[in-house]
């Protein structure tokens, strides 16, 4: 009797948050008891494995999390959005003077403003902590959201759209030209 190999979604969960090494040794255990499992009753053996699958998995999303240090990330990312909105508000603040307040100029220069200081605290916080800018990026996307549901001003809806679309992008820009530049800076001899 040939017995079917363990479900390869459920597997695939461990492939996900665990390093290779880890992987091999956790999944040879899994497999063995599975087999057993299986030789009595494969329906019963799949459902076992699905619940061992199932059950590690807060566990290893939180090992992981350790080990890469996604709160140390998420709070520079904060930090990051932070300094965008001084930058943003300086920014601003600079251009206001020279544009007519209802003019439709005025929309256009603050959303160059905003993808600037965008791209300025996404690059800034990734030279921390490299994924810090994608983070940042979501932030802002998160936070666009917000603003086309619950309208704060009367901004036009393709002002809103703008960051919704080109903030992350700005964001994902300035992360990579900032590990961009730490890599090229770490390649050049001293």
């Amino acid at each position: 009797m040939t017995t079917q190999p363990p479900p390869w979604l459920a597997t695939q969960l461990f492939y996900r948050f665990l390093e290779p090494a880890e992987c091999d040794a956790m999944l040879g255990d899994l497999f063995e008891e599975y087999l057993l499992r299986a030789a009595v009753s494969p329906q019963a053996a799949v459902r076992w494995y699905w619940k061992q699958a199932l059950r590690s998995v807060p566990v290893l999303l939180g090992h992981r999390a350790r080990r890469d240090r996604w709160l140390s990330t998420v709070a520079v990312a904060v930090a990051g959005y932070l300094i965008v909105g001084i930058l943003n508000a300086v920014g601003t603040s600079l251009v206001a003077p020279w544009l007519d307040a209802s003019s439709e100029t005025r929309y256009i220069a603050t959303a160059i403003v905003g993808l600037a200081a965008i791209g300025s605290g996404a690059h800034l916080a990734s030279r921390m902590r490299p994924a810090a800018g994608r983070v940042l990026g979501g932030l802002v996307m998160v936070v666009a959201v917000w603003m086309l549901v619950l309208p704060v001003d009367e901004s036009p809806a393709w002002y809103q759209l703008t960051f919704l679309i080109l903030g992350p992008l700005a964001a994902q820009g300035g992360a990579a030209a900032a590990v961009r530049n730490m890599t090229t800076h770490h390649r050049r001899p001293s």
